[in-house]
């Protein structure tokens, strides 16, 4: 046999051990992973300290999922890069949860490769409150009755609630933030019954309660803000007549 075939045949042999050798790491991998854990293979898990408050420095690039669950653990995703996942502070003070994410410029964040590039998501049985600059943030499948919520710069927080009813709402909206209440696909998200909405809505922010029926409302809002209440929120303040 010629040496260059000889050579190409050592290679082929090479790569075959290596794609078998790759396989089997994987099974293992596999086999010893938490199958019952939907984001397992997404996403890596950070930290596991429990926590009550959560502040995040978006930079205007970060995408935030909250979701409750029994245990605590912050996770990265899998597909960025090295250099974006070193990019990413996250620790923990006393009781709070800090995550800082590099800053980019609203015109910069809006190209495609950089919009929502860095992702993060967070997990605990229920948070107190959230303070948020630049971030984008969804608190899907929320099971708690109170929420506090303090956004700054280019925010944006959506909530997606499990329960009909909830006893407060405390909100302050600054600089361009934006609150909305969204349905689950595919489905149109019945009214939430708050007992009590305290908003502070300021500079060109929006804050958006969709149908909710609301039995004590305190509102503050600037020239240039925007708010929209469903049409029983509004009539039981008494801005239209039946």
């Amino acid at each position: 046999m010629k040496l260059s075939n000889k050579i190409l045949t050592g290679l082929a042999f090479i790569s075959l051990i290596g794609i078998i050798s790759s396989n089997l790491i994987l099974k293992a991998e596999y086999e010893n992973s938490d199958k019952t854990d939907p984001y397992n293979w997404s996403y890596k898990k950070i930290l596991e300290q429990p926590f009550k408050h959560i502040k995040i420095l978006g930079g205007n690039v970060a995408w935030v999922v909250f979701e409750p669950n029994k245990f605590y653990s912050v996770r990265v995703f899998k597909q960025m890069n090295d250099i974006q996942k070193k990019e990413i502070k996250i620790y923990i003070k006393s009781d709070t949860l800090y995550v800082s994410f590099p800053y980019f410029s609203k015109k910069d964040a809006k190209q495609k490769h950089l919009r929502y590039s860095y992702r993060v998501r967070i997990f605990s049985p229920e948070i107190t409150s959230i303070t948020a600059f630049n971030a984008d943030i969804e608190l899907d499948k929320l099971k708690q009755k109170k929420l506090v919520l303090n956004l700054k710069g280019n925010s944006k927080l959506g909530i997606e609630s499990k329960l009909m009813e909830m006893d407060s709402l405390w909100i302050s909206l600054s600089d361009t933030s934006e609150f909305h209440i969204y349905a689950p696909q595919d489905k149109i998200q019945p009214p939430i019954n708050f007992k009590t909405v305290q908003a502070y809505v300021n500079g060109s922010s929006a804050l958006n309660l969709g149908n909710s029926k609301i039995k004590s409302l305190q509102l503050s809002i600037d020239d240039n803000s925007a708010i929209q209440l469903s049409g029983d929120a509004l009539k039981e303040f008494g801005k239209i007549k039946e």
